[in-house]
């Protein structure tokens, strides 16, 4: 369906070139060129109607950017045609029509990728974290599981032992058990659901259109991969220590701004609960994804390996 209705849309697009000729085409163009320039200082226009409808405030700036550019496509685009009909009226050179209708390839051409491109990201990020969340309380039943197979092993040496080594042993024996805990991704596919945007993402990686968006999406294939194994590994207090403990990631958190989010009492426990969505929601969290600095020390980290360090390169429980 997504190439189906991208085709549609371009062939759509290049008739209504032929029709309206270059100069509306390109009058066009112009304001959705200065609408995408426009879109990002001023998001703010549709941004409160994104955090009235309960989404996560750190994704309402990408998407009241796309629906302030959209809004203000038509304030700027309509305004102009107008002037230019009165103008001209129905005059029109004999080139007019034909490179139209290439100005109409152009425009649809973009925006499609536009269009699938937000969608893509939105979709992606979505998946991430729901079947981040999914494998997360699965390994968390499972661990509560261990405990429990693991205090009926050592329950015979209890007398025997002090406090510290019972929890040594008892916690060994967890750690051995999860590392040899196998995540059915069937499993984790029912947990997580169906997202609304799953099956235009299907679509999406069938389509000639798929390489071009996966270059220019700020959610690729492997964004979404590292946002869902970090989901994995901060609900998860065995692998959270080994990638705490980690060097480059224990030079990040020293950052002030890391130091600040691991004192915040609120974070620590949303993220000891499982509550992802309220750490999408927590202003410290937004405040240190916006902040250039901190921005730039993360860019130079890769952190898809360490991720797959933490987790010991293991693929089974991939959905």
């Amino acid at each position: 369906m997504v190439t189906i209705g991208s085709f549609l849309v371009i062939a759509l697009m290049t008739g209504l070139g032929y029709v309206r000729g270059v100069t509306r085409l390109g009058i066009a163009f112009l304001a959705l060129v200065l609408a995408s320039v426009l879109a990002g200082p001023l998001y703010p226009l549709t941004g409160w109607a994104f955090k009235s409808a309960g989404i996560p405030k750190l994704l309402v700036p990408s998407l009241a950017t796309l629906t302030t550019g959209i809004l203000l496509f038509i304030l700027l685009a309509v305004p102009a045609l107008r002037w230019v009909k009165a103008k001209t009226g129905d005059q029109r050179p004999s080139w007019d029509a034909p490179l139209g209708a290439a100005a109409g390839t152009v425009w649809g051409l973009t925006l499609v990728l536009l269009t699938l491109t937000g969608l893509s990201t939105v979709g992606r990020l979505d998946r991430a974290m729901r079947v981040g969340t999914a494998e997360s309380s699965i390994r968390a039943e499972a661990r509560q599981k261990f405990e429990r197979e693991a205090e009926a092993e050592l329950r015979p040496l209890r007398r025997t032992m002090t406090a510290q080594r019972y929890e040594t042993e008892k916690q060994k024996l967890v750690v051995e058990s999860e590392e040899s805990l196998f995540v059915d991704p069937a499993e984790v596919r029912k947990r997580a659901g169906e997202g609304t945007l799953d099956t235009f993402l299907v679509d999406l990686d069938h389509s000639p259109f798929e390489g071009v968006v996966e270059k220019v999406s700020p959610v690729t294939v492997n964004t979404e991969k590292i946002l869902r194994d970090l989901t994995i590994v901060v609900g998860n207090p065995e692998l959270f220590e080994k990638f705490r403990k980690h060097p480059t990631v224990s030079e990040l958190m020293n950052d002030p701004h890391m130091l600040a989010l691991s004192e915040n009492t609120e974070i620590a426990q949303a993220v000891i609960q499982g509550r992802y969505r309220d750490l999408l929601d927590h202003p410290k969290m937004i405040e240190a994804v916006e902040n250039k600095e901190v921005r730039e020390k993360f860019s130079k980290v890769d952190i898809a390996e360490i991720l797959e360090q933490i987790r010991g390169g293991k693929s089974g429980s991939r959905p």
